[in-house]
């Protein structure tokens, strides 16, 4: 299952995710794999993204209190090349969806960010709970 912000053209997708419970449970932070794509305003490029899964269920839970007004942002970083994604709400419901993925090595990049609305990020943060990959109650 794909996980996508999207607003107009613009988008942010995961996908293709991966869990490694043993690497996790002997405490290497390379757990978690997934696939990251982005289009904005004609700009597009993707990478695989990795993280501790602990991190990435951080993120999935800032992302929804800045969804509930909570916090103004959530941000979650690529500890392989150091790609990043981060939201920041504003308080009137704005999201303005900021990042940098890089390509393998680190030889290409691009950098985007596009605004969306609140409403926009829900099906996004809802799909993300919905991953078989295991999340704590």
């Amino acid at each position: 299952m794909a996980c996508e912000l999207r607003s107009g053209e613009n988008f942010l997708r995961f996908s293709y995710f991966r869990h490694f419970a043993e690497d996790e449970a002997n405490g290497n932070p390379y757990n978690f794999f997934f696939t990251v794509r982005v289009s904005s305003d004609g700009f597009s490029g993707h990478t695989r993204w990795e993280c501790d899964r602990k991190e990435f269920v951080k993120f999935v839970q800032s992302a929804q209190d800045l969804y509930d007004f909570r916090t103004s942002s959530a941000e979650l970083n690529d500890i392989g090349y150091g790609s990043r994604v981060r939201f920041e709400a504003d308080k009137t419901g704005h999201i303005t969806v900021i990042g940098i993925l890089y390509g393998h090595a680190a030889d290409h990049s691009v950098t985007f960010r596009f605004t969306a609305d609140q409403s926009d990020l829900h099906p996004f943060i809802t799909n993300l709970h919905k991953q078989k990959t295991p999340f704590p109650d």
